[in-house]
């Protein structure tokens, strides 16, 4: 009996231990850790600083881990975690042209944003968030930056040439570049009137053609995205690949065949180029002496054209966004660092400011100080409230979308193809991946 006893009061005195060790020897809980993952590159460059902040604010209660992936390796890790359903990552990157392959795998945040009595419409603009909706309308993301290729034009060059308006018209594209071409007097080219067609890296076509036929309101896809756009039957796709296969022809721009995006680049903070269509943040490059050749010398806008598809016409553009895998122990947590990053007007100014990354939020986008340091904040402020983005391949096909638009181009540049049967191919080639008909 007396062992019986004993026993109890073991038992009733090592539950007492337990609760006073819980709440007394160790003090309150401990840290929630959410971790993040980001590409390499100008987002991973801003965080560290704000990670610290963020850490300091919610001591004791949150703490944020980072890592950061090459861009070629982060996807497919991405959706090894989706797959195996092990979040290692509460918080995901989400590069435009993923939108839809993630957003199965991301928790709705609009929950989170009624909560907190947050629009996102007005913090980020209706247009910016367009591609960050699911089917049932629902946000999956939310912009950490903001960017789009837009056009880089050469002010003085274009005052050299008497033109006065930019081009609204593939013609007058055509006829700016013919003017704007300068060749030394044994014929070779010194200046090329335009760039940004390329074709020797394989993602690299399919933005070349979704510049002009955005701005035109076509796509190679269909609204749904689906399928091929009809818009690739039709004078409006045909109009596009015969306008840049001139440029070729006629020298008017570098060989596409061998060139890139990073080519393009420096070939204009050079001088080698008087228009072409740049990814915004390189903006602060060629406004930098040290970097460039033509700072104070260039101009930015949105490229327009001629509107002759049936979508509405956008500019070619991404922009990081920031979701919380729905199977997330620590959505709350990881909600509150998204919130923190995205929609917090000191810490996207900060970031900003810095050069580090291109802000998101409206209220930045329109602050004086910041639109003095960024010549290219104009045509980005338009484009998320009012003109509109798209990445035309944010599908699951989209790989092999862009191959097949770059060996269509590549086909055409090379002149083994018209511009007509690169058009047929194009859509019969989409159509079938799309459909498998």
């Amino acid at each position: 009996m007396k062992s019986r006893k004993m026993n109890v009061v073991l038992v009733v005195l090592l539950a007492l231990v337990v609760v006073m060790a819980s709440t007394v020897s160790f003090g309150a809980p401990r840290e929630k850790v959410v971790k993040i993952i980001t590409s390499t590159g100008s987002l991973a460059k801003a965080l560290p600083d704000q990670i610290k902040a963020f850490n300091e604010l919610h001591k004791g209660k949150y703490r944020i881990d980072a890592e950061a992936e090459s861009m070629n390796s982060l996807l497919p890790k991405l959706m090894t975690q989706f797959i195996t359903r092990v979040p290692t990552y509460d918080i995901i990157p989400v590069d435009g042209k993923w939108s839809r392959r993630l957003e199965k795998y991301l928790e709705p945040l609009d929950p989170f944003l009624k909560k907190d009595r947050l629009n996102a419409n007005e913090i980020f603009g209706e247009k910016a968030l367009a591609g960050r909706r699911n089917e049932k309308k629902r946000l999956t993301s939310l912009p950490v930056s903001s960017s789009a290729f837009i056009l880089f034009y050469r002010t003085d060059l274009l005052k050299e040439a008497g033109i006065t308006k930019l081009p609204q018209t593939l013609p007058e594209y055509l006829e700016a570049a013919r003017k704007l071409t300068k060749r030394s007097a044994n014929g070779e080219v010194e200046v090329y009137g335009m760039g940004g067609f390329r074709a020797m890296g394989t993602a690299d076509a399919a933005p070349a053609l979704a510049y002009f036929l955005q701005a035109r309101g076509a796509r190679v896809l269909n609204s749904q995205k689906n399928d091929a756009s009809p818009d690739l039957k039709k004078s409006v796709t045909l109009e596009v690949l015969e306008f840049m296969n001139t440029l070729v022809k006629e020298g008017l721009c570098p060989n596409p065949l061998s060139w890139d995006q990073y080519s393009d680049r420096q070939a204009f903070s050079q001088g080698k180029l008087a228009m072409s269509v740049i990814y915004s943040p390189i903006a602060s490059v060629m406004e930098d002496p040290k970097q460039s050749k033509v700072a104070g010398k260039v101009g930015y806008a949105i490229l327009r054209c001629d509107r002759a598809g049936s979508q509405e016409p956008a500019a070619y553009s991404s922009g990081w966004g920031l979701g919380i895998d729905k199977n997330s122990p620590n959505k709350e947590a990881a909600w509150e660092f998204i919130k923190f990053i995205t929609a917090t007007e000191k810490v996207q100014k900060d970031m900003a400011m810095s050069g580090k990354n291109d802000p998101a939020m409206l209220k930045v986008l329109k602050d004086p100080e910041y639109a003095a340091k960024v010549r290219s904040v104009g045509p980005i402020r338009e484009i998320m409230t009012s003109y509109g983005m798209d990445m035309p391949q944010d599908v699951e096909q989209g790989t092999e979308i862009e191959m097949i638009i770059h060996e269509e181009l590549q086909l055409m540049w090379s002149g083994r193809k018209a511009p007509k049967q690169v058009a047929d191919a194009l859509y019969n080639r989409i159509h079938k991946i799309m459909t498998g008909k």
